[in-house]
């Protein structure tokens, strides 16, 4: 019998350990959420602690960088461009652009530093991460494709410029030709580049048309 009120007394004293080992992982687990919330972290090291360190590296670097190039330019124009209209020295003006730069820097650390905008930072290199790239396959074609549309663009554009040019010169709207004609019938006539028009058309067409066709073959 004192055998079974020592083991209904122990196991008494487990429940209850166990009930307040409970209670205290969901208290502490209520701490944790609350500090991550206000951009606290059970490691928070203070003001210049990395908040989130080692997530979102890509879009953290990037954004840092950028952020970084513009203090920089911003500092190199206060120094050189605004320092000669306010006709202050040299050494003036280096101890204003350094201070911009010191003040500008930590601002925008402390800005991408704060929990949400950690938390969209490391969000948006997530979701690139899930971006389908296109295929080199695919981005070679579609090249091919944009470069042809683009000079077959510029060929028309070409020749609906020349067309209404010499329509509104000969309708008398135009008091200048467009030169076209003149200047491609002047330069057949040339002793020097005359002799070559034809075969260089010849050499552009024959090598304009088997480049495409090429093109056109691999992607199917």
């Amino acid at each position: 019998m004192i055998l079974s009120v020592g083991a209904d007394w122990r196991q008494e004293m487990e429940e209850e350990l166990d009930e307040k080992h409970e209670n205290l992982e969901k208290e502490t687990g209520k701490v944790a959420v609350i500090a991550y919330a206000n951009g606290h972290t059970p490691t928070d090291g203070g003001f210049f602690s990395i908040h989130r360190r080692g997530q979102g590296k890509w879009t953290r670097l990037g954004t840092a960088l950028a952020s970084s190039l513009i203090i920089g330019g911003t500092g190199l124009f206060i120094y050189y461009d605004l320092g000669p209209n306010v006709k202050a020295s040299d050494a003036t003006m280096l101890t204003i652009a350094g201070v911009f730069i010191l003040v500008a820097g930590i601002l925008a650390f402390w800005l991408q530093n704060k929990a949400g905008n950690v938390a969209f930072l490391i969000d948006t290199d997530s979701e690139m991460k899930k971006v389908n790239w296109t295929s080199r396959q695919e981005l070679i074609g579609s090249t091919k494709v944009v470069i042809a549309f683009m000079f077959i663009m510029a060929f028309g554009l070409f020749v609906v410029d020349i067309f209404f040019g010499y329509l509104f010169y000969y309708l008398g709207v135009l008091k200048v030709s467009p030169g076209f004609i003149e200047g491609f019938e002047q330069v057949l006539r040339s002793k020097t580049w005359g002799w070559a028009v034809y075969p260089a058309i010849a050499v552009l067409l024959l090598v304009g048309g088997y480049s495409l066709a090429n093109w056109f073959k691999r992607d199917k």
